[in-house]
């Protein structure tokens, strides 16, 4: 009885030690420097309009979100220290809809997508449509998963 409870203790100790360090046991440790940043927003467009959503930095994937012309974007961005400026995810709400950019910040507020080959950075988005949007989207290299939407798409 008392070696299965020793048993026990230390292997909670290795599960707590395993969480405390932001690993699961069995999984290598996460490089220096890399952090992991969630990020939502949720807004309106009326409907009728446009969802212009560009990553070149990840994934997009698009879900049909229902009827009230709500817009819900979900994304996960993983930096590294050493790569120098973070991404961040741009929106704007225009007249004709609204406006996603994936991208670096430049001193004119501008936002670029110019991604250097080295870098590991990414963005993953998921975002959902309301019905009768329409939804342009492009990306890079990053995969583009379109699922029951009610409205229009280009790519």
């Amino acid at each position: 009885m008392t070696i299965r409870r020793s048993v026990c203790r230390v292997l909670a100790t290795g599960v707590a030690l395993g969480l405390a360090s932001g690993t699961a046991i069995g999984q290598p440790p996460r490089p220096s420097g890399f952090e992991m940043e969630r990020v939502s927003w949720v807004g309106e467009v009326a409907e009728g309009h446009r969802i212009t959503v560009h990553n070149a930095f990840g994934d997009v994937r698009a879900r049909f979100g229902g009827y009230a012309g709500q817009v819900e974007l979900l994304a996960h961005v993983q930096h590294f220290a050493e790569e120098g400026t973070r991404l961040e995810v741009a929106k704007e709400v225009v007249a004709s809809g609204l406006d996603v950019t994936v991208g670096y910040r430049t001193n004119s507020g501008a936002v670029a997508t110019v991604r250097e080959p080295a870098h590991k950075k990414r963005v993953d988005l998921v975002i959902y449509i309301p019905d009768e949007a329409t939804l342009r989207v492009s990306t890079e290299d990053g995969l583009v998963d379109v699922r029951g939407l009610r409205s229009d798409v280009h790519g």
